[in-house]
């Protein structure tokens, strides 16, 4: 579907609260690129299980031929972040097209950890879990239901930085740094076409998953503090429509980010109040507070994905009131739990996160 003049848009609906898979190809004299690629079936059904419509192959071929643009002459593949479902098909399209992938520094680094399977992760994790009171009958599942992360090319790829321009003929997209929902994110932005791709940092309907795990706290301390900086960025953005990865075009882009930042708030009220009963554990309190459209507890979704992505945002909402002085973590035996300090004023949390020291948990 074209969006406009240079932006082209494949849509393949998955069965999802995250609606579809979108994709883009950004085209302007002889530049040709991809922003996300989709992934393949068989990689969908071993990360989330979701079957998507079409073969998402196919609808890129269709979206280049839609362009008119040949895909062996793709000039790159930009990625918002790698998480599989925006990354699948680089590995294939690098070997089709001879294209060199766009991606941050950061997000190599976060991957690298991500993909690791090995013994010493899953007795790592196995650990994390128990010490912060996942039960034990839960501890396997969780560990199941961890996403499967793919390796990142170790060539042909170039290293794209926050406020770096991308020109694709005559347009100039800037890249800005968003991190959150994974730390090396970014989004794209063409200023003069009011124009955002937003990846999974801003969708329409739903809030992106920002999440904390062992891994992820070698990279940084405050994840979620990160994506407060990243959305208040956001504000300063004049877009006219937004492109996201997941779902429909966004056309009130401030107002989805005004709810965005009013749905973290209203998370961290029910932490708050669940802790107003006494200190907690991480597990105790995910299972306390609700989810999916606040009409479910944890142990009542379906998805073993559902509940570890509870459980590992609750995490992460914890570190970001820890930071803002209203909650702390304290030790007994090996179980971590949290209780409010009895401080009431709240400081900002959505500071630059690059002047974070990154702490252990």
């Amino acid at each position: 579907m074209k969006i406009a003049d240079g932006i082209y848009m494949s849509s393949n609906p998955i069965a999802s609260h995250l609606f579809s898979i979108n994709c883009y190809l950004l085209t302007d004299g002889d530049d040709t690129y991809l922003f996300d690629t989709g992934w393949p079936q068989e990689l969908a059904d071993k990360v989330i299980g979701v079957h998507a419509e079409r073969d998402g192959w196919l609808m890129l071929m269709e979206l280049f031929a839609e362009a008119g643009r040949d895909p062996k002459q793709l000039s790159g593949i930009i990625v918002s972040h790698y998480h599989p479902d925006h990354s699948g098909y680089v590995p294939q399209l690098q070997a089709y097209t001879g294209a060199p992938l766009l991606i941050t520094e950061l997000e190599i680094r976060e991957n690298e950890l991500l993909a690791d399977r090995s013994p010493a992760w899953i007795e790592e994790n196995r650990k994390w879990y128990r010490n912060n009171g996942v039960s034990e009958d839960q501890i396997e599942p969780m560990l199941w239901a961890t996403p499967h992360y793919t390796d990142v090319p170790k060539e042909n790829y170039k290293i794209i930085n926050d406020g770096d321009i991308i020109p694709i003929g005559r347009m100039n997209w800037q890249v800005i740094w968003t991190p959150g929902h994974s730390w090396g994110h970014i989004c794209l932005w063409e200023k003069e076409k009011g124009v955002i791709m937003t990846g999974d940092h801003i969708l329409k309907h739903d809030t992106p998953i920002v999440m904390s795990t062992p891994a992820l706290y070698k990279l940084r301390t405050n994840p979620l503090g990160g994506y407060l900086f990243s959305l208040h960025r956001m504000t300063e953005v004049t877009a006219r429509i937004g492109l996201s990865a997941h779902g429909e075009i966004i056309d009130d882009f401030q107002s989805v980010v005004a709810r965005l930042l009013n749905h973290h708030n209203t998370r961290y009220d029910d932490i708050l109040l669940v802790l107003q009963d006494g200190a907690c554990n991480a597990y105790e309190i995910a299972c306390s507070i609700p989810w999916m459209g606040r009409r479910k507890k944890l142990l009542e979704m379906p998805r073993l994905l559902d509940r570890w992505l509870a459980f590992t945002e609750t995490v992460a909402h914890l570190r970001s009131l820890e930071e803002r002085g209203l909650v702390e973590c304290f030790v007994q035996g090996e179980m971590r739990y949290w209780r409010l300090t009895g401080r009431t004023e709240i400081c900002y949390d959505g500071t630059d996160p690059r002047l974070k020291e990154v702490k252990d948990f």
